[in-house]
């Protein structure tokens, strides 16, 4: 493998081939995978004899499942999860795992790594599962080698049933189980590249660019701002509280407020792009600008304690499954965040700039945003005692209402 891997360097400056076991693959054009495959075959019989590589089992073509994921080269290069993978995620999480499970019954060792390694596995290519997929291989950590078994945590719980769900989503619409290739590599770090370097290039790479902020004062008010294309200004009087797990109620703070204020600037996004949708055009990517750290982390973590921002998780990673959409997202500075600062503050700003602000927003169209939504969060905000399975039909119940406020007339 080593010896392939130079010969691709040296020829292409790129790392084309791979080895997954004692399976070999490579990439390129059609004269260049058969001299690659000539070459690696003459390498195996050098050192292993005659017949090292079984040539009968060799493939090629531009359709091709390798190692559980599904690659397609005929038209747009894309990567999914083969048949046998869904497949095995399907057994897993609905065969494998007592339906009626609950966090603290104890499971078997064996089972937890199996569930461990085809999530992560899955989440590869299925990136809007990848925060959800390291819970069942946190249940191992410290557990001694000889122990057969151990206890769900609350963590792997969680992951379980956002599997369950999203894979009954994708029974009849396979759709976001495919990605531009370009998708999983968008999401890596490149090399020497660190954060900021990461959210700049993933919003030059955008489809759809979103700055979004919000405020507690003019109602609690919100804001967005799509550039060239349009922006709105809105509030969330109701949205003045929240309980916690412990049901005790806490004050609504400007961290939850930004994040709901990006959710919806997302959902605006993805209804724009469905009104002009091409035929082909299954896959879209969206980056959201907030200079508030607490929804950047959200967004980027998709972890959160407290139920209300579990539950707008939920709704965003049933976004992005319902629509088949990539959601990046990067810190801007406040003072860079001049139109939708301006906008969540409905242009009442202390520097005297907002009226002319408003007039150079007044130059593109006010983008209609879910009100729905945001009378769903309201009544979650407030409900107490709910688990983790009631948050999830929760969230799909506020799906519903997007889904008929997002689709074209």
């Amino acid at each position: 493998m080593s010896l392939a891997a130079w010969r691709s360097i040296r020829g292409t400056s790129a790392l084309l081939a791979g080895m997954y076991t004692d399976d070999y693959f490579v990439f390129g054009s059609r004269s260049y995978v058969r001299q690659a495959m000539h070459d690696f075959t003459v390498d195996a019989e050098s050192r292993l004899g005659v017949n090292a590589v079984k040539t009968e089992k060799t493939l090629c073509r531009k359709e091709i499942d390798i190692i559980g994921y599904a690659n397609d080269k005929s038209k747009a290069h894309t990567i999914g999860l083969s048949q046998p993978l869904f497949l095995k995620m399907v057994c897993a999480v609905y065969v494998m795992v007592s339906m009626d499970i609950k966090p603290g019954d104890v499971i078997p060792v064996h089972t937890l790594q199996s569930l461990a390694s085809r999530a992560i596995r899955s989440a590869d290519v299925v990136s809007v599962m990848g925060p959800f997929s390291r819970g069942f291989s946190s249940c191992l950590k410290g557990v001694p080698l000889t122990a057969t078994s151990t206890k769900l945590s609350e963590r792997a719980y969680e992951d379980l049933w956002m599997w369950r769900v999203i894979l009954q989503l994708g029974f009849h619409n396979r759709s976001w189980l495919v990605l531009p290739i370009r998708i999983p590599l968008l999401l890596r770090y490149q090399p020497g590249e660190d954060a900021v370097q990461r959210m700049h290039r993933q919003a030059v790479l955008a489809d759809d660019v979103v700055f979004v902020d919000a405020c507690t004062q003019h109602g609690n008010g919100m804001g967005f701002y799509i550039p060239g294309v349009g922006w709105n200004s809105f509030n969330a009087p109701d949205l003045l509280q929240y309980v916690g797990y412990d049901g005790n109620v806490a004050d609504t703070d400007i961290n939850l407020l930004e994040f709901v204020a990006a959710i919806m600037a997302l959902c605006a996004v993805i209804a724009l792009w469905l009104r002009k949708r091409k035929e082909g055009d299954a896959h879209r990517h969206i980056h959201i600008w907030t200079d508030n750290t607490s929804c950047l982390s959200w967004m980027l973590t998709h972890r959160a304690h407290h139920p209300i921002h579990l539950y707008l998780l939920q709704v965003v990673a049933f976004l992005k499954v319902t629509y088949n959409v990539t959601v990046t997202a990067g810190h801007v500075p406040g003072e860079v965040n001049v139109f939708a600062d301006a906008a969540s503050r409905n242009f009442l700003l202390e520097n005297g700039k907002g009226p002319e602000l408003r007039r150079e927003l007044n130059l593109l169209p006010r983008v209609p945003w879910p009100t729905g939504l945001m009378t769903a969060i309201n009544a979650v905000a407030m409900r107490r005692c709910s688990t983790t399975s009631t948050r999830v039909r929760d969230a799909l119940t506020a799906l519903v209402g997007v889904r008929g406020w997002c689709t074209p007339v």
